[in-house]
């Protein structure tokens, strides 16, 4: 597959050509910023749980926020109009099929 993310695939739903509605790759960067963030976070593990009025409850978010966070880097591509998600094989199927 080509370094540039394709604009336009073919989608088995509409069977035409349509626009790609492709997730940033922004959230795959998140995702890895959580992970160093969390390991910080097990590092000073004794500093945080001392300042139970700030620093606990930060972490807590942190690391809730975590879930969200590794969801939305995983959005496959997905159809502009019926939403149809556009993955991996069925994704490249579709742009060599668009031409």
């Amino acid at each position: 597959m080509a370094w540039r993310r394709p604009s336009h695939a073919h989608c088995p739903r509409c069977d035409q050509v349509r626009r790609l509605d492709v997730p940033s790759r922004g959230w795959v960067v998140t995702k890895w910023i959580w992970v160093v963030v969390t390991f910080g976070m097990a590092v000073w593990a004794m500093a945080i749980s001392a300042d139970a009025l700030f620093l606990t409850p930060l972490a807590l978010m942190v690391l809730f926020g975590g879930g969200f966070i590794f969801d939305r880097a995983a959005e496959p591509a997905r159809c502009f109009y019926c939403r149809y998600p556009l993955e991996g094989e069925a994704l490249e199927a579709a742009v060599s099929r668009a031409g």
